[in-house]
């Protein structure tokens, strides 16, 4: 593997399949084996080649997405503890950085004290945000959660901001990992790619209503 994909084997009772896939990760590899078992199971009869190419054109903007190298910028939306340690893993594996520089923001209904604890196993010092969106949690919380789990932690008032200070710590051979939410994911993407911001509508959820249909 390198960075911009692995190559894969995937083997069904019907076939082995030899495919480059353009994600990272081994619960990639496992995604795309079980994509292939049920597009078999559906009896399309697709030939080889529709399986090969197929998944050597998978795009997912987003998931451990790299920006640059010297020092590397991977973006990716993992937001719960589960994906982060799969995060993890795919750093160890795939990139093997001499540091890690987490930003990191994340909504108010994820588990923020276990994805800290989860990128305690990787990150060197993070730097701290909220995304635009009204569910964002406030920096300094995300830094006292980081503190807990022994990580360095330092507060930006934006996603930008905080992606420049990320880098600034960050040597050639050190990663800078954006991660924690697919808001502050889409963010970092606008702030990289001068993309216009969008904004979101203010959230109340005593606002919400539950209507009932007929019976």
């Amino acid at each position: 593997h390198d960075l911009s994909g692995q190559s894969v084997r995937i083997q069904t009772a019907a076939r082995v399949y030899d495919v480059r896939l353009p994600l990272l990760g081994a619960h990639q590899a496992e995604n795309a084996a079980v994509a292939v078992a049920a597009v078999e199971a559906l009896g399309l009869g697709l030939p080889e080649r529709a399986y090969v190419e197929g998944l050597a054109a998978v795009r997912w903007d987003g998931r451990f997405q790299l920006l640059r190298s010297a020092p590397y910028v991977v973006v990716d939306g993992a937001h719960n503890p589960s994906s982060m340690s799969r995060l993890c893993e795919t750093v160890r594996d795939y990139v093997a950085p001499e540091r890690t520089v987490v930003l990191f923001g994340c909504s108010a209904d994820k588990d923020l004290d276990a994805m800290a604890a989860e990128l305690a196993k990787i990150a060197a010092s993070a730097v701290v945000c909220a995304s635009r969106h009204p569910r964002a949690v406030r920096p300094e919380r995300v830094a006292e959660a980081f503190r807990r789990a022994g990580i360095e932690a330092v507060e930006a008032p934006d996603v930008g901001a905080a992606l420049h200070a990320a880098q600034a710590q960050a040597g050639p051979a050190d990663l800078v990992l954006v991660t924690g939410s697919l808001f502050v994911v889409a963010e970092a993407l606008e702030a990289w790619f001068s993309i216009p911001g969008e904004h979101y509508p203010e959230f109340d959820p005593q606002a919400a209503v539950v209507t009932r249909g007929p019976a």
